[in-house]
């Protein structure tokens, strides 16, 4: 958690403001990747590049709206917070060791890893 954090806040070329919706989880992506990497890469489409976290390989996501109409208005609970494209699956190719990580859980929407 500690390297991500030190990303997100020194080394992310994004520069997302602390308001911005879909800070938490590119917070989180990057809590799952750097325990199976070495650093962030600067390819424009892997994990850690200045791309919205969507784009990167192996990240599926889908938008808000779409989600809300599926899962319904009053079932969950939509806030301003929840960001306009929502991570939903993640195909990861890299060996992960260790334990998962809790805040795996935060990415309330993911269907599948």
């Amino acid at each position: 958690q500690y390297r991500a954090l030190q990303w997100l806040v020194y080394d992310d070329e994004m520069t997302l403001d602390p308001a911005a919706d879909h800070l938490q989880q590119r917070y989180l992506l990057m809590v799952i990747h750097f325990p199976s990497t070495m650093d962030a890469s600067d390819d424009s489409r892997q994990w850690g590049s200045a791309v919205h976290e969507c784009e990167w390989d192996e990240v599926k996501c889908e938008d808000k709206m779409d989600l809300m109409y599926e899962y319904g208005q009053d079932d969950v609970a939509w806030t301003d917070d929840t960001p306009q494209r929502i991570v939903t699956g993640l195909t990861l190719r890299q060996r992960l060791g260790g334990q998962i990580p809790e805040e795996l859980s935060l990415l309330s929407f993911l269907q599948y890893l």
